[in-house]
């Protein structure tokens, strides 16, 4: 289930007040989605998802207030239908593995082009409400286990996620 109006409700929380409004014109270029707030430190991130209720935040990890990380860990805690990405300068492999022990489902490189970050934000929503129709405990038998016809799209979605994550770590790694 999406925002009330059937778009994409996007939060965007960074320090960089250019990034708050290029980030938001590409939202409202975009007719599926709509932009529910903007947030220049953790502590504002934490408190427009409470009251906007967006169903993605578009997060940088660099942000007074305790950065982006606890502001990924606080979100998931308070209001764990909002899915979180980061969308950052800090592409490290350290950065990514970080994010996704907060709860990040997707990290994001600044200076991708929009096609992409919209593109993540879509299949940031999928996931959720793909997850939302299982369980809260899939693979551990009963209606969304083994043998349920859902299960074994969610295994392949989860593998192609790892693939990826796993091309990313050897692109950075390489790199060095």
């Amino acid at each position: 289930m999406v925002s009330q109006d059937d778009r994409i409700g996007v939060l965007i929380a960074d320090d960089d007040e250019g990034i708050r409004v290029l980030i938001g014109a590409m939202i409202a270029g975009d007719p599926s989605l709509h932009l529910t707030g903007t947030a220049r430190d953790t502590p504002e991130a934490v408190q427009l998802v409470m009251e906007e209720q967006p169903d993605v935040v578009l997060l940088d990890l660099d942000m007074p207030g305790g950065g982006g990380w606890k502001a990924a860990e606080e979100i998931a805690d308070k209001s764990p239908h909002t899915q979180v990405i980061v969308l950052t300068g800090i592409d490290t492999a350290e950065a990514r593995l970080e994010s996704a022990r907060a709860g990040v489902v997707e990290f994001l490189p600044k200076g991708l082009p929009s096609d992409e970050i919209i593109g993540a934000i879509r299949r940031a929503v999928h996931l959720r409400v793909h997850d939302a129709a299982g369980s809260d405990s899939p693979g551990a038998g009963g209606p969304d286990g083994p043998g349920h016809p859902g299960y074994d799209q969610r295994i392949a979605q989860l593998e192609e996620r790892v693939a990826s994550l796993e091309q990313s770590l050897v692109k950075l790694i390489s790199r060095d």
